[in-house]
């Protein structure tokens, strides 16, 4: 008898039969000995296998929980967790095959409207947020210049990762934003997901000179 699990996928938690794998993953594993004429393979491969790690962990991550908080509380910082990891993940995949990060947009109208309320009211160190891209691009989404929720979610990730992220000062204890953050890491995920696709297939057709 199959057991469901708990997950955040899909804005919400909800229940998952089965946990979200990588697609491409296998068809990248079978053929990788076809791609060892790239430079550097080896430390690529080996970096390759920790994506994969990492957006399965991001995919699948389940609800954390600590006493004394609401669960308003708690389920915001699932969701700015799930959001970081996801980030995370594919700022290593963008390691790995030779993007840049920074360049990366999802633009979402209504879904930047919500995440604004998260970013409006939390003193931002440009400097430290875009050291190597424009910073007026933080400026732009806060205005409501620029749809580009790629904007916020990197703003959240370095939040998170220095520990200046609270779930309360961020508003993702309102169900709104909350929902709005695991809807961008899925959008994140999925964006990622297509772009490991895309490099796989175009470097299975290109033959070694």
């Amino acid at each position: 008898m199959k057991t469901s699990r708990l997950s955040l996928a899909g804005g919400r938690i909800s229940r998952r039969r089965k946990p979200r794998q990588l697609k491409g993953w296998i068809r990248f594993v079978r053929a990788a000995n076809r791609l060892s004429h790239l430079p550097n393979w080896k430390t690529t491969r080996a970096n390759l296998n920790r994506f994969n790690a990492k957006f399965r962990f991001a995919a699948n991550v389940q609800p954390i929980s600590a006493s004394g908080f609401s669960k308003g509380t708690m389920d915001g910082y699932s969701a700015a967790l799930k959001l970081f990891l996801a980030y995370t993940a594919a700022e290593l995949l963008a390691e790995c095959i030779g993007l840049k990060i920074w360049k990366w947009q999802i633009h979402d109208q209504e879904l930047a409207k919500t995440l604004r309320k998260a970013l409006q009211n939390i003193e931002i160190n440009k400097d430290q947020l875009f050291k190597d891209q424009p910073g007026k691009r933080i400026a732009d989404f806060v205005r409501s210049d620029s749809s580009d929720i790629f904007v916020a979610a990197y703003c959240i990730r370095i939040m998170v990762a220095h520990g200046t992220f609270t779930a309360t000062g961020a508003k993702a204890h309102q169900a709104g934003v909350r929902r709005a953050l695991l809807k961008m890491a899925d959008l994140i995920l999925d964006e990622t997901e297509s772009k490991f696709q895309v490099w796989v297939e175009e470097k299975l057709v290109i033959k070694p000179s």
